[in-house]
């Protein structure tokens, strides 16, 4: 668990081996967070997860190997209204409801596969990103 916001010059690769990493916030775009089988990313506020959420500029950490038995838990995130927009030139997720609520993910494309991106509930107060 990294309760405070990842620093924003950290060049640091987080991989998650089967793992779960959960972070505050995140203000750079340097760092990369692996995905190295059945792992979970915990944000626990998404609009502090890189900056320029819910813009074209955004920037934020680099998500590689997001793969089928992975998911990212964007905790106190209402489904109500959930509505995924992806770019696939430029790797960014945008996610918005009802609520007003934005985020935003930025994948490395190279390695992301075929499928598309779902939201479905965490089982608490937040949702569930996954790529089927």
């Amino acid at each position: 668990v990294v309760t405070g916001a990842v620093d924003a010059a950290s060049t640091g690769v987080f991989q998650l081996d089967g793992k779960s990493l959960e972070a505050a916030a995140a203000l750079g775009a340097q760092t990369q967070i692996s995905f190295l089988g059945a792992s979970q990313l915990t944000i626990d506020n998404a609009a502090q997860f890189g900056t320029g959420v819910s813009t074209g500029a955004y920037a934020g950490p680099l998500l590689e190997n997001f793969g089928t038995d992975d998911k990212i838990d964007l905790k106190g995130f209402s489904l109500s209204g959930a509505s995924l927009y992806f770019n696939a030139a430029s790797g960014v997720l945008q996610i918005s409801n009802s609520a007003a609520q934005v985020a935003s993910l930025a994948f490395q494309t190279a390695s992301l596969g075929a499928g598309a991106f779902h939201a479905g509930s965490d089982g608490s107060s937040g949702i569930f990103i996954t790529h089927l």
